[in-house]
């Protein structure tokens, strides 16, 4: 698909034009052409901000009155055209629900709401997550405290929701965070009793069910209750001191992963109906970035299976000629360690830990994040891990961060978006040449993904997915209560 030029000053008003319609009835025969949204909604961008930009240079430019102006009267109608026409609207919907399946349904409802109830603003001691609690503003929608924004980024008029749906989306995905947690205070009770059931309840019930935001929260809610009393919060910190520590490094680490599948400056390799690749080289430190996205037509948990199952790593992740996990350190946090095969240099060896983290009531995902730990002397000596056998045969493979984001569609489909970053140690071979190797290696692991969980009844990981069937049961449960809770709202 052509894009429009970037640099069109050398070009008549005329020509501009004449260039805008041609992209316009483009985007229109692409639609009409049941092509994918998403290969569409980049072009229709491109297409309104060329526009728009034209528009503008017209108005500073015209002296009298801009509405008789000629030129300005065609862009105005195009304008108005792209706006009422029923295809481009079907293709933003798709897209909507594409990039967004789940969170674009609730977002009527959070505004029907809003309209009923405009001289009220409910503020919610959920969801804390600094001390400027009071420049915050929450929504209330169903059970769930909504975060929005500060208060000088509020919506003015929800009568312009229409026409920038996707503004908002993209600030619901920037700045909300949701929670069902219910932060309600008994008068009776003394702070350091409130103090430890808020523990209990950030480490045996949310932490333990790989809920790490909400784990999270209840470990703010607990420090802004204490805060001040300095006696207790000394003593809440000598005894929960080094929960606390790792569950705001973990927290820490996620949020700024999750980052980079939002990141920029890619270089796009493969953009097909089922498959998007994009990678970008790091030129101070010479690793390579790759970033991958794909719809499965497979049911999540049969997915996390292959994420999960470490020991089948060899059959499925290109290079891998050896997997296994030395440790399980929790229910959802493994090490791992691989050795991988690379053409014309020797063979690498990574140990890292992965992590699946719940954020199906938060964004409606579930995440994986994996990093080496290597050269973290301090991680091994806490977990008791003896990485010395093979210290000297191996040249170590350093994983930065690799994350997978599952986003469940409906019982049978799920969009995987995935990011990594990693460093094969080897100096002396050109980045161009990494960069070519890790980006056929992206495209292999996905499409042999897409096959696997074709036939996933006939395939290795199926007598796996039956011996830990408790597991899988687990986190099978889980995605059927947040559907049912998708179709309460």
């Amino acid at each position: 698909m052509n894009e429009i030029p970037t640099d069109n000053q050398q070009l008549t008003s005329q020509q501009t034009l004449e260039m805008l319609q041609f992209y316009f009835d483009t985007i229109i025969s692409e639609c009409t052409a049941f092509n994918h949204a998403q290969y569409i909604y980049p072009l229709y961008q491109t297409f309104l901000i060329q526009l728009n930009q034209q528009l503008r240079t017209l108005e500073q430019s015209c002296i009298g009155d801009i509405t008789h102006n000629i030129m300005y009267q065609n862009l105005k109608v195009l304008q108005k055209n792209a706006a009422d026409d029923l295809n481009i609207q079907e293709m933003l919907i798709e897209y909507d629900e594409f990039i967004h399946p789940i969170k674009i349904q609730d977002l009527p409802r959070l505004f029907n709401q809003k309209q009923k109830m405009p001289s009220k603003q409910k503020k919610a001691v959920s969801c804390i997550l600094n001390d400027n609690c009071d420049k915050q503003v929450f929504f209330k929608t169903g059970s769930q405290s909504v975060l929005i924004h500060q208060t000088k980024d509020q919506i003015q008029s929800f009568s312009e929701l229409d026409e920038n749906k996707l503004n908002v989306i993209k600030e619901f995905d920037e700045k909300s965070q949701f929670s069902s947690i219910n932060f309600q205070i008994n008068p009776k009770t003394d702070l350091r009793t409130l103090a430890e059931q808020r523990m209990t309840q950030s480490q045996n019930y949310y932490y333990n069910e790989a809920q790490l935001d909400d784990a999270y929260y209840v470990l703010q809610q607990a420090m802004i209750e204490l805060q001040d009393n300095q006696q207790i919060f000394n003593w809440f910190y000598e005894t929960y001191g080094e929960y606390v520590r790792m569950i705001q490094d973990k927290m820490n680490n996620m949020q700024v992963n999750l980052n980079e599948l939002e990141s920029d400056g890619w270089i796009i390799e493969k953009n097909t109906k089922t498959l998007i690749i994009k990678y970008k080289i790091d030129s101070k430190n010479s690793t390579v970035t790759l970033f991958m996205d794909s719809v499965f037509e497979a049911n999540v948990t049969k997915l996390m299976a292959l994420i999960n199952e470490i020991e089948l790593y060899q059959n499925y992740v290109p290079f891998c000629v050896r997997s296994s996990m030395p440790k399980r350190i929790g229910k959802c946090c493994k090490i791992c360690d691989i050795q991988v095969y690379f053409p014309l240099i020797s063979d690498r060896k990574a140990v890292f830990v992965g992590e699946g983290i719940d954020r199906l009531n938060i964004n409606g995902t579930i995440v994986f994040i994996c990093k080496s730990v290597d050269n973290d002397p301090e991680f091994l000596k806490i977990h008791n891990i003896d990485l010395s056998k093979d210290k000297q045969k191996f040249v170590n493979l350093i994983l930065n961060y690799y994350v997978f984001e599952l986003t469940p569609i409906s019982e049978n489909k799920c969009r995987v978006r995935a990011v990594t970053n990693s460093d094969p140690q080897c100096r002396y071979i050109p980045r161009a040449l990494v960069a070519l190797v890790a980006r056929k290696m992206a495209s292999t692991l996905f499409e042999k993904m897409q096959k696997i969980t074709q036939n996933f009844n006939k395939s290795l990981w199926y007598p796996k997915y039956l011996e830990n069937q408790e597991f899988y049961d687990w986190i099978d449960n889980k995605v059927k209560v947040y559907f049912s809770k998708q179709k309460q709202l």
